[in-house]
């Protein structure tokens, strides 16, 4: 929103905003990696790669094609995604669980990359991460009362069930 509305107007202070959480943002990610689960958090992906698109930095890129790996490696080899919800230890229990929407919010940002770089120079595994998410999500489907959906969670540790926990 930053980018835009400093695109729209030219307020400079806009601007720093939108750079001051890309690259906050980013350096938080980088100081909890490695993770069992990204998802949510390369949302500030996208917002790198606008800020490199329209203004052209070499530095928003970098951060972009840094964080894509990192999103890359937190991949399950389903294609599916973990959830975030939970910190470590004991409360990264939701980790194990697979969301689909977790998911789309990963890959937002690869999809940004690989608009302006469909060839993938710089050899981050966007384009297969892509595709393995997206041949997931399509295998997840199911019939719904006539509706084909996903529900909110899919499986816990790659198995096709879900574990909830009793309280003592």
């Amino acid at each position: 929103g930053s980018v835009a509305g400093y695109l729209e107007c030219g307020d400079p202070y806009l601007l720093d905003t939108a750079r001051a959480v890309v690259e906050t943002t980013f350096w938080i990610h980088k100081n909890s990696w490695p993770r069992h689960a990204v998802g949510r958090d390369a949302c500030f992906i996208r917002a790198a790669m606008l800020l490199y698109r329209y203004l052209g930095e070499p530095g928003y890129l970098r951060i972009a094609v840094s964080a894509i790996r990192d999103v890359v490696a937190s991949q399950r080899e389903n294609g599916s995604f973990g959830d975030q919800g939970g910190g470590t230890g004991i409360h990264q229990w939701g980790g194990y669980i697979s969301k689909p929407w977790m998911g789309l919010m990963a890959v937002g940002g690869l999809i940004d990359y690989l608009e302006m770089f469909s060839d993938d120079k710089a050899d981050t595994g966007a384009d297969g991460c892509v595709k393995r998410f997206a041949d997931w999500l399509m295998k997840e489907r199911y019939d719904a009362e006539g509706f084909k959906g996903w529900g909110y969670q899919h499986d816990y540790n790659g198995l096709r069930k879900h574990f909830f926990g009793k309280t003592c």
